[in-house]
């Protein structure tokens, strides 16, 4: 299996002889929907725009995009590239920074929309799932690092996941965690305060149903998004409150205490537990609102 990672770029940089891959991704586009009813097919999601099939025999996952209607739509088609396109652009920019994205195998862009193909990643299972199977207390913690250690490095990186959620990150046989779902990946100069308390309350909120998700494993989380757990727990404090009070923007250093302060370690304890009290109250009113909304569409 080759990659065509350059067809990202546009539909005519890619390569003229349409490779096994192209030609699934120009079916699973002109069949729609209804293109998971062919053999070792899956549909993974659908929505009114857009769905994504799975080829187990190909290895492949193939995101398909209708063609957007509308003057604007047309306008930024034309400057930005279709949907598919733009989606690959964001995905090898995401790899180019180091980041655990799929590969880009094939884009192709035609009159009914564009479709994109990505590597899929075998025995895979999505984070929700696999946080919930874990039973031992080493595991808990390897996981709760693991996923804190994720988000840091995508934050650090300067990419902001407008949809990161326990559904949009999968693990792999050996235990590795791969972001898969490159539409909601945003290059930015810098990841404001604002944006990362929002990636860290919706994890929060997907995860709230787990038993033993105590407070030292939401200590465990922040202090591994934070930094270094080797280092003492008053500068994992600084670092934290640092990292999610202050917004990095470029040319300004974030705002820091004298280190003669001898109440700097008190001050950061009570600054975590200010901010899990905002970030558990937030995710409580987001579930309220949610479960709301779901019960009058019942």
């Amino acid at each position: 299996m080759s990659s065509s990672d350059s067809g990202a770029s546009s539909s005519s940089s890619a390569p003229k002889s349409s490779s096994p891959i192209e030609a699934r991704a120009r079916q699973v586009l002109a069949d729609g929907p209804c293109a998971s009813d062919r053999p070792h097919r899956v549909l993974l999601s659908t929505r009114p725009n857009r769905w994504v099939v799975a080829d187990e025999v190909l290895g492949v996952v193939v995101k398909a995009y209708r063609r957007d209607v509308g003057p604007w739509a047309w306008i930024r088609d034309r400057v930005f590239g279709r949907r598919a396109v733009r989606v690959a652009k964001a995905c090898q920019e995401a790899r180019r920074r180091g980041l655990p994205v799929p590969r880009v195998l094939a884009v192709v862009d035609d009159e009914k929309g564009s479709a994109l193909a990505l590597a899929l990643i075998p025995s895979a299972r999505r984070l929700s799932a696999y946080a919930s199977s874990l039973a031992s207390a080493v595991l808990r913690q390897r996981w709760t690092v693991e996923v804190a250690t994720l988000l840091r490095c995508v934050h650090r990186a300067r990419i902001y996941p407008s949809d990161f959620h326990a559904g949009n990150v999968l693990v792999d046989r050996a235990g590795d965690l791969h972001l898969v779902d490159p539409d909601g990946l945003r290059a930015v100069l810098w990841v404001s305060r604002r944006r990362r308390v929002r990636n860290i309350e919706r994890l929060l909120r997907d995860f709230s149903g787990l038993p033993w998700l105590s407070r030292s494993a939401r200590l465990r989380f922040l202090t591994a998004y934070a930094g270094d757990r080797r280092e003492p727990g008053s500068n994992r404090s600084d670092k934290l409150t640092t990292a999610l009070t202050v917004d990095e923007k470029p040319g300004r250093a974030p705002e820091r205490r004298r280190s003669g302060d001898r109440h700097r370690s008190c001050w950061g304890r009570r600054s975590l537990r200010r901010l899990w009290w905002r970030i558990d109250v937030l995710s409580r009113k987001k579930r309220a609102q949610y479960e709301a909304r779901e019960g009058s569409t019942r």
